[in-house]
């Protein structure tokens, strides 16, 4: 039990690294005032790289959404 509560702490946490990462370069390029649609494509790029990893379910990954609208 206590390795399964392990694994889903580090998901997360990598989940919000990828997350946190991606509006960090948003950020710079509003700052160098590049198009809205590249901030999009880093997101949706994001998005895929999470999804490529198979160990973060549905379930983290509506946590860690609504945290990041909260």
């Amino acid at each position: 039990m206590k390795k399964n509560a392990l694994n889903i702490v580090r998901d997360i946490v990598l989940l919000l690294l990828i997350l946190a990462s991606s509006t960090l370069i948003g950020f710079y390029f509003r700052h160098w005032e590049l198009h809205e649609t590249n901030i999009v494509v880093v997101y949706i790029f994001s998005v895929l790289l999470i999804s490529l990893y198979p160990r973060i379910s549905l379930r983290h990954c509506c946590i860690c959404g609504f945290s990041a609208v909260v």
